[in-house]
């Protein structure tokens, strides 16, 4: 991944997230108006009217609610260094929407809410809804074999032949290109593509028999951005727009299918240590399906609403995509007391979650259906505990 300097910087940073007007350090920079003594009073009034006009545009509840999480993500980051930005909704309506921190810590570029994140592996459920669409427009069985619709596709033959239903709920036994399994160069890993993953993944042995194991398998995932593909003649990236991201209302969000691309806005990736230094950290890839999908979170804020209604799966859909999965034996997937559904973590208090989590990028996205609390939080910084970050936003709509 190349050596990585470290970035040490003790900056302030003025922070515009939504209504809401956040002042770090209160440090003003105006090149229109005098520093002249004379002038103070304008600089005062200046200030003045800025603070009226952000109060005043947010309810006293909402107030509290960002005082809050600020105080929240306070304890996780600094001002001047990588940082998050975060969202708690109910039914659909925000509670607080706040971010600390930088995009790009040596430009001094803030984070807010149309900053561009990577979301990892809060991609699964983006590629299990693309699935579910085919499903719905008749085109896709989750019961059939993967080689009915892969027919490159090699099948381990260990026991009986792994179906789509296996690659979603990680129980095919297929070996997976980020663990272990891969013995090739980084320089290999970069420019593998979701087409040449394949081909790796047809040289390698499986580790057991579909059904048998819940292991989490990214390549599961590549193969069922491949199925969408194979199956709707479209790249994937062109698919999840059409189909998910502008039928929700995802402005901004994109799939990084091809090395050297980059979004407008896109946060730079950092990783922090104890000590609160930190240093940039990136790993490109082109593959898609278990990752790669990169958005904002004014984006994840239309999903999670679209989520809430039909738009993209209608209700039998997402009871399915948020149940847990069961092995052949009939027992349910059990992975240290909580469950997989279609692309979500089931956890046993009845909630879905996922974590996202690669070089220079954390996330973390959380739907309480009991409550209709959402909470989403995105960092750039690979060493944030979005999980603590999210339960400790949650814990404030108690």
């Amino acid at each position: 991944m190349g050596q990585k300097r470290a970035l040490q910087y003790r900056r302030k940073a003025i922070l515009f997230v939504g209504p809401r007007l956040q002042l770090r350090g209160l440090r003003y920079s105006f090149n229109h108006i005098s520093t002249k003594q004379g002038d103070a009073v304008q600089l005062n009034f200046f200030r003045t009217a800025v603070f009226a006009v952000a109060f005043i545009a947010v309810p006293a509840f909402a107030q509290d609610y960002n005082d809050a999480a600020d105080e929240i993500l306070a304890a996780h980051f600094s001002n001047d260094g990588p940082g998050a930005s975060v969202v708690v909704l109910q039914n659909g309506e925000i509670l607080l929407e706040t971010a600390i921190g930088y995009a790009d810590v040596e430009a001094e570029i803030p984070i807010n809410s149309n900053s561009i994140f990577d979301l990892a592996s809060v991609s699964k459920h983006f590629t299990a809804a693309a699935v579910q669409t085919l499903v719905k427009d008749g085109r896709l069985n989750v019961r059939r074999p993967v080689s009915q619709y892969l027919p490159d596709f090699v099948d381990p033959q260990q026991g009986r032949e792994i179906r789509i239903a296996d690659l979603l709920y990680h129980v095919s036994g297929l070996a997976d290109y980020t663990s272990d399994d891969w013995d090739g160069s980084d320089r290999a890993f970069a420019r593998l593509t979701t087409e040449s993953h394949l081909q790796w993944l047809n040289q390698q042995d499986a580790h057991e028999a579909p059904g048998e194991l819940y292991r989490y398998n990214n390549s599961a995932y590549v193969l069922l951005a491949l199925i969408v593909e194979r199956v709707s003649g479209q790249r994937f990236a062109q698919f999840a727009r059409q189909r998910l991201f502008a039928p929700a209302g995802m402005r901004a969000a994109g799939v990084m299918d091809r090395l050297g691309q980059r979004f407008p806005g896109q946060v730079k990736g950092y990783e922090s240590n104890d000590d609160g230094e930190f240093t940039a950290s990136s790993s490109p890839s082109s593959v898609t399906g278990d990752g790669n999908i990169f958005a904002s979170l004014t984006d994840m804020i239309a999903w999670m609403r679209a989520l809430d209604g039909n738009r993209i799966l209608n209700v039998a859909q997402k009871r399915v995509a948020w149940s847990n999965g069961r092995l052949d034996s009939g027992e349910p997937i059990d992975d240290d007391g909580t469950g997989y559904g279609f692309g979500w973590v089931i956890q046993d208090d009845g909630r879905v979650s996922h974590s996202g989590s690669w070089m220079g990028t954390s996330t973390y996205v959380l739907r309480d259906a009991a409550t209709g609390v959402d909470v989403v939080v995105l960092s750039n910084d690979e060493s944030a505990d979005v999980e603590a970050i999210a339960e400790e936003l949650r814990a404030l709509t108690d």
